[in-house]
């Protein structure tokens, strides 16, 4: 018996083809490479290339590092090396557990009360949520070039951007956070979850899901948030807007989502900037105003936030990773 094959999976099978023969024989960048093999999606080419052929290295410890001292009480617990969570699934709470397979250069992923409806956009988020998509081989080509962050992309190649289950979870952490240590701003959260969050026990050390805006927005009572006034308003003012759509962070661009949180008091261009980088899964974003990065390029100098962005216009389109790999270089010291 004859076996034909789909004409859309061998069209697809020649632009992947042609993709590999360029990427491997040239120096172009993946956006002409997408463009000269038939992509008219940047989005679409890279999840193609990923399927075919994969994106290490991949810095798992590097990624859970950076969880592991984010981590809510209830919420979140990492064991053995795996990363596991509360989610919510429409009506539904479910257990999220993600483990690294070294030998096969992939995660391991397992979502508890998934309906077969959602598997394909849970697949999306968690490419995202781990930044699956990322190429570190186009990343370091052009962050290379300056030699302050070739030291870390020598010392972490895999590094990436750590993505989030829930955008508006992140935003409140990020605003919990200003000027407080990062544990301080844990011991917060977790009070807030302990106080408002949904009991759920899914066993593995998860006892808790994150509270909903509209839950926050209605029963929240600031004088239970160990914080400067104006910072609780502004989280009260966050929840208000995200339960009634003003803020949305599965339909608005980076661009809108970070306008609408600055037009809150009490929210700024740093933490915008912040959100839209692990909310939004934003490459090219780069918080000027971070005092760290200021320092980190320059040893012994700190620059202004103009001359930053000047500095970093040749890095574009991955100025986030270079946010991370000097943030990486200030936790090093």
């Amino acid at each position: 018996m004859a076996n034909f094959s789909n004409p859309m999976a061998v069209r697809q099978s020649i632009r992947l083809h042609q993709a590999k023969r360029l990427l491997d024989d040239t120096q172009l960048p993946m956006t002409q490479v997408s463009r000269l093999s038939g992509y008219s999606s940047q989005r679409r080419f890279n999840a193609h290339m990923l399927a075919s052929y994969g994106r290490s290295p991949y810095d798992w410890h590097a990624l859970l590092a950076f969880l592991a001292t984010r981590m809510i009480p209830g919420v979140e617990v990492i064991e053995d090396g795996e990363y596991r969570r509360s989610i919510r699934l429409g009506e539904q709470y479910g257990l999220l557990r993600v483990r690294q397979d070294k030998i096969n250069h992939q995660l391991i992923c397992s979502v508890s009360h998934a309906p077969e409806s959602e598997l394909l956009s849970l697949t999306e988020k968690l490419r995202n949520m781990f930044d699956l998509y990322a190429d570190p081989i186009e990343i370091s080509h052009v962050l290379g070039q300056e030699p302050r962050l070739k030291q870390s992309l020598v010392k972490h190649p895999g590094l990436r951007i750590v993505g989030c289950w829930d955008g508006f979870e992140t935003c409140i952490r990020a605003i919990v956070g200003q000027q407080i240590s990062v544990a301080g701003a844990i011991t917060i959260v977790g009070r807030l979850v302990a106080r408002y969050g949904v009991e759920c026990d899914l066993g593995a050390g998860i006892s808790h899901a994150f509270p909903s805006s509209q839950k926050l927005a209605a029963e929240l009572e600031l004088e239970h948030l160990a914080m400067p006034r104006a910072r609780a308003q502004a989280i009260l003012n966050l929840c208000q807007a995200h339960a009634s759509g003003t803020i949305d962070f599965d339909i608005m661009s980076s661009t809108e989502l970070m306008h609408e949180l600055q037009n809150i008091k009490g929210i700024g261009p740093w933490t915008a900037s912040y959100v839209a980088l692990r909310a939004m899964h934003e490459p090219d974003i780069m918080p000027m105003q971070d005092l760290v990065l200021q320092k980190m390029l320059v040893p012994g100098e700190r620059l202004t936030a103009k001359q930053l962005g000047v500095r970093s216009e040749v890095w574009r389109p991955w100025r986030a990773y270079a946010t991370l790999h000097l943030w990486q270089l200030a936790n090093e010291k």
